[in-house]
């Protein structure tokens, strides 16, 4: 069977690191008939509850601190929106369907929450292959979800992280897994082995290899960085969310022609502030040396619509009148 791979961003905050676990990322990955969300926070989530209502899912996340906001996805094949709300001891996130969900789970897992489900149609691929995810550690509950029921998962002893020991039997409301208590260490990378999950009591299906949380796609490029723009990638695989890092590398790979590389890391960042000038300009620059003039000239439409000078505004008009010559 064709399995079509799809890794995308959704949506990184471009943030320098605040002291609440503010929801930071929003990736997706689709491999066939299989789909993943994971929600990325600064700091580790102390539980998260889910349910589904017509067209959309919810996630009751606590231990966390947001800010209200609405996200429209720059790629929406499998989200169409991310809306964040906060409440008391934690946020409410609310994810848009895209395209047909089943058997939707949610578990905590290093650093944020994976939401996994199956589709009722594969997701055609509009990118590259996913790299491999991070690992977990530690222990949680997680229960597949239907329109009346709620899956949770919870860390336990306070641990940081959590993994998946499988899907729970009909009627039980979840099940654990255990990882093993000292984990192998990280590879040159930098990104941890995956650990060994044992089946939990009750549970008949193991979890699935490719249950490891997606990671950001321009963080693990910009790791594996070298030549001219090893330095601005080292910098961007350090803090993958600050604006000028990112900036500074798509600058330099778009001088060294790597032209797709910095369009990934113009549409991150356009995920999560789609009014952003300075990303659309460099995106539309991108697209036109690549021979994608229709897309150009939008983008070039949208920077002058969002331009916060005349002088920005006159340089996105001139940059669309020269397209439209063409």
């Amino acid at each position: 069977m064709h399995r079509a791979l799809l890794i995308s961003t959704l949506c990184t905050g471009l943030i320098a690191g605040p002291a609440s676990a503010e929801l930071r990322d929003v990736l997706t990955r689709a491999d066939g008939l299989n789909g993943q969300v994971w929600l990325a926070f600064d700091e580790q989530p102390r539980s998260a509850e889910l349910s589904r209502t017509a067209g959309s899912v919810s996630l009751m996340i606590g231990g966390v601190e947001v800010r209200n906001r609405e996200v429209s996805p720059y790629r929406a094949d499998l989200v169409s929106r991310v809306s964040i709300t906060p409440v008391a001891d934690g946020a409410l996130v609310e994810l848009g369907q895209a395209a047909g969900w089943q058997d939707v789970r949610a578990e905590l897992r290093q650093g944020g929450v994976l939401v996994s489900f199956s589709l009722d149609a594969p997701v055609a691929a509009t990118s590259r292959p996913a790299p491999s995810g991070p690992s977990a550690t530690g222990e949680a509950r997680t229960a597949p979800a239907t329109d009346s029921q709620s899956a949770s998962a919870a860390a336990t002893h306070g641990e940081p992280a959590a993994s998946v020991g499988g899907q729970a039997a009909s009627g039980e409301a979840g099940t654990t897994g255990h990882a093993p208590a000292d984990p192998a260490p990280a590879d040159e990378a930098g990104h941890e082995p995956a650990a060994e999950h044992s089946p939990a009591p009750g549970s008949h299906t193991s979890a699935p290899s490719n249950s490891a949380a997606p990671v950001n796609p321009v963080a693990a490029a910009a790791s594996s960085a070298t030549g001219e723009c090893a330095e601005t990638g080292a910098a961007v695989a350090e803090n993958p969310w600050d604006d000028e890092s990112l900036h500074r590398h798509a600058a330099c790979l778009t001088q060294t022609g790597e032209l797709q590389p910095a369009a990934v890391i113009y549409e991150q960042m356009l995920a999560f502030a789609p009014d952003d000038f300075r990303a659309l300009i460099a995106l539309a620059e991108v697209r036109a040396e690549q021979g994608e003039t229709a897309e150009a000239r939008e983008l070039y439409s949208q920077a002058a619509s969002y331009a916060i000078s005349d002088a920005e505004a006159a340089r996105a008009r001139a940059r669309l009148r020269e397209l439209q010559q063409r």
